[in-house]
């Protein structure tokens, strides 16, 4: 692997040389391997952009570094060589294939991808001994000649017909080299993406031109080149012929059309669903007599002595509970710390031992049973309020420190909400600041 570099900083792209040729490597930072991308030479300038993005070089600066080692490279190998300053992609491709570089030489567009059907053959350092490699014994003189000259731009931008010479490859086999060469002299270009046909659908037309014949098969490919919906038809037909090439005549249609009609019409159609039975209605249910209702049971003799006792427990009157049974008056605090702002809270001092009990249940705490201390003056409970909603409550000691500062579930106060209620009781004069015990409450950090 040689690796790249583009103003002292390497890059992600990697070259491998080979029997005259050079291929173009991903590298993986960190890892001992690598992937290979001869086929996706589009790929190659999407990874470059990325790694001149990472290391705010210049797009083109990098690209004709990266040219640059590939045309050193392949001079070494003796392989194809791009131009000095040339196309990126061309290059990545034209030395992975030297026998698509001879076409960009000539003025072909460069290809982002090229088809995995003929990148063996194309790795061939001359033209001419990639369509020998690709028709074997069909491949004439007269084949190579009209196949180059199919494939030869017509101009600047041209892009290159790789989709004629797959057409023309599927009649090997069965049709003969001279009507295999007349083929490439067609007019009109197959109207199809540049990676199309793919390896699976050479294969499955062969058996095609083999069962209807040389000429038959030649005036299908003819068709396949020539009509716009050539690959299309041919596409469809591969699909339907496993299913009814036993029943072709024994004269089949010679045209491409004709015999994708031929094939749709003997098309073997599923079988019809049989109907869904319709659903038989339930049977509805038999609704159970009402039932009488129960005789009333007779009175039963009571004796005069439980009768009198029965009498006089319901004439006891019944002492109902009060709301306010059990509910204390609780002293104000000293100094003026109920109704206190601190930032967004707001303090407030329990009246009752009821808004104890309530402030419990809203905290989830055990400030509900402070009543007594707090009516006897042992602890101070102070509730802090924000948006009307209980968030803390702070119980304070008759010597002014802070004894419980806790939350919802017990849960210690935020840092900003602890300086902020702190310094209003500080202000209010609830607690000494100079205690000791206050000192972990005022700390800053």
């Amino acid at each position: 692997m040689v690796p790249i570099e583009a103003a002292g900083h390497p890059l992600r792209i990697g070259l491998s040389p080979g029997r005259g040729r050079v291929v173009c490597h991903l590298r993986f930072e960190g890892l001992d391997r690598s992937v290979a991308l001869p086929t996706r030479p589009s790929a190659v300038r999407r990874v470059l952009f990325g790694d001149a993005w990472a290391l705010g070089l210049e797009v083109s600066l990098v690209e004709r570094c990266v040219t640059g080692a590939i045309a050193d490279l392949a001079w070494t190998v003796g392989g194809w060589a791009p131009r000095p300053n040339g196309d990126l992609v061309a290059a990545a491709g034209g030395a992975a294939y030297p026998a698509l570089g001879a076409l960009y030489d000539l003025g072909a567009a460069p290809l982002g991808e090229v088809p995995r059907w003929c990148a063996p053959a194309l790795t061939e350092p001359t033209f001419a001994a990639a369509v020998r490699a690709l028709f074997g014994p069909a491949a004439t003189r007269r084949l190579i000649r009209t196949a180059a000259q199919s494939l030869t731009p017509a101009g600047p931008g041209d892009e290159v017909q790789l989709p004629l010479l797959g057409v023309v490859l599927m009649g090997v086999g069965t049709i003969d080299s001279d009507r295999l060469a007349a083929l490439f002299e067609a007019e009109g270009p197959v109207r199809a993406d540049p990676s199309w046909p793919s390896r699976e659908i050479i294969a499955s037309v062969r058996p095609i031109i083999g069962a209807v014949g040389a000429q038959r098969g030649a005036r299908i490919l003819t068709d396949v080149i020539a009509r716009p919906d050539g690959p299309s038809l041919i596409e469809d037909l591969a699909r339907m012929w496993p299913d009814v090439s036993e029943r072709v005549t024994v004269r089949p249609p010679s045209g491409l059309h004709e015999l994708h009609d031929r094939c749709r019409v003997l098309l073997r159609s599923r079988p019809p669903v049989p109907p869904r039975p319709e659903p038989q209605p339930r049977p509805r249910l038999q609704l159970q007599p009402r039932l009488q209702p129960r005789p009333t049971p007779p009175v039963r003799s009571v004796s005069p002595a439980v009768a009198a006792a029965t009498r006089s427990r319901q004439l006891t009157p019944v002492v109902e509970a009060s709301p306010t049974l059990g509910v204390r008056s609780l002293p104000s605090p000293a100094g003026g710390i109920d109704g206190a702002t601190a930032g967004p809270y707001r303090l407030v001092a329990p009246r009752t031992t009821a808004d104890l009990d309530r402030w419990g249940r809203l905290l989830r705490s055990c400030v509900g049973s402070f009543g007594e201390a707090v009516a006897t003056r042992r602890s101070t409970v102070i509730g802090s309020f924000r948006e009307d909603r209980l968030v803390h409550c702070i119980e304070l000691t008759p010597d002014r420190t802070i004894r419980q500062f806790l939350g919802h579930a017990n849960r210690p106060p935020a840092h900003a909400a602890r300086l902020a209620i702190v310094d209003a009781l500080v202000r209010a004069g609830a607690i000494e600041p100079t205690d000791p015990r206050n000192a972990a409450w005022l700390q800053r950090g």
